[in-house]
């Protein structure tokens, strides 16, 4: 019953919309399995390489994937380390963002951050306190914002208006996406539960913040079935629907509370037969940009929001791609280690700077950006 309950509730927000959102609302009948053939010029004038800059006092983890651009600065959080590193636009470092401890103004843990549209400051989200804020230039502490009672522990969060934060809950009783008021200090309105096995035994769930902003509103992508919903006013509302068919990854189709191994299995047989772990996400005013799995492979979807063209690929004809995690009107960027960089880049599509770059990274280095250039 709990979980029919889930499941009529996400239906209901489906449906849910705006005079504006229904403007922007699209439902795309799509193949899960289509290769259209693209070229990396059809998007993209150039691609420039980034290495961040590795040194002592520098290191990232392997790892890391959550990275901002804010005042043509790179910030990196560090998920391990529990850090946030910044470089400058080339690449070269510039300084540590490290709050570790138990006084005021630090954390024990740090999960996600944020730049705060409102007020430019930096925001360091620790799981089991709340937000600290520190001034955007210096980084000294402000002040916190108190984790709300109602929620055990938080993991991601968007500021939506001054006084109001969209925060995500990942616990017990499942996924959990709350409003809440800092002057009033209480929830305002409950907005997402799915099951718990979702996050904690599957595949199916957020490796990026399941948020972004754009023309002013949050966005919330679902992990596990690539839709895309704006914030309106307390409620939820859909933008962009990716129709797959008869490879519709839905829940109600994936068995319930099954240990990890039953759901590693499942998705290497069962699972394959459907569109789904849509981990990587970014929009501007032309394009949104999503990568999801099917059939034991990773497509990119690209959908071209002037001529309402959709296109599916598995590598551009020069070679494979990195779907982007933050765009902006004339970049798009994404993250690799150097493990990955000869998979991700065709040294081919560098300038002569860029393939001496290349040539010069050492497996050891650390992570690079990679900054797309669109083309006009």
């Amino acid at each position: 019953m709990k979980h029919l309950l889930s499941y009529t509730f996400i239906i209901a927000l489906l449906f849910s919309c705006t005079n504006n959102a229904q403007k922007d609302r699209m439902h795309k009948t799509l193949n899960a399995n289509s290769d259209t053939i693209c070229s990396f010029y059809d998007l993209f004038c150039s691609l420039e390489i980034i290495p961040l800059e590795t040194a002592d006092s520098s290191i990232l983890n392997p790892r890391t994937v959550e990275f901002k651009v804010n005042d043509e600065k790179f910030y990196v959080l560090d998920d391990k380390q529990m850090l946030v590193m910044t470089f400058d636009k080339t690449g070269k470092y510039i300084t540590t963002i490290d709050k570790k401890g138990q006084g005021p103004g630090e954390y024990r843990e740090l999960y996600d951050f944020a730049f705060n549209p409102f007020t430019g400051n930096l925001e360091l989200l620790d799981p089991h306190s709340g937000i600290n804020i520190y001034n955007k230039d210096n980084y000294k502490f402000i002040k916190r914002i108190n984790k709300p009672k109602q929620l055990p522990v938080l993991h991601r969060f968007s500021p939506i208006t001054p006084n109001e934060y969209l925060l995500f809950c990942e616990s017990k009783d499942g996924n959990k996406m709350a409003i809440y008021n800092i002057k009033k200090e209480e929830i305002t309105s409950d907005l997402y539960d799915v099951p718990r096995y979702l996050l904690f035994n599957t595949f199916y769930h957020h490796t990026y913040s399941p948020f972004y902003i754009l023309d002013n509103k949050v966005h919330f992508i679902q992990g596990y079935d690539g839709k895309v919903f704006t914030l309106e006013g307390n409620q939820l509302s859909e933008k962009y629907c990716w129709d797959f068919g008869p490879q519709n990854f839905k829940l109600e189709n994936l068995p319930a509370d099954k240990d990890i191994r039953f759901y590693f299995n499942w998705d290497k047989t069962v699972g394959k037969n459907y569109a789904t772990c849509f981990v990587k996400y970014a929009e501007n005013s032309k394009y949104y940009m999503t990568q999801y799995r099917f059939n034991g492979k990773n497509h990119h979807l690209i959908y071209n929001k002037e001529d309402k063209n959709t296109f599916i690929f598995t590598a551009f004809q020069e070679g494979n791609f990195s779907t982007p995690t933050i765009m902006d009107e004339n970049f798009a960027y994404s993250i690799v280690i150097p493990q990955l960089l000869e998979y991700y880049v065709n040294p081919n599509l560098l300038d002569e700077k860029g393939k001496e770059i290349f040539k010069n990274i050492q497996e050891d280095d650390n992570p690079i950006i990679l900054k797309y250039k669109f083309k006009k």
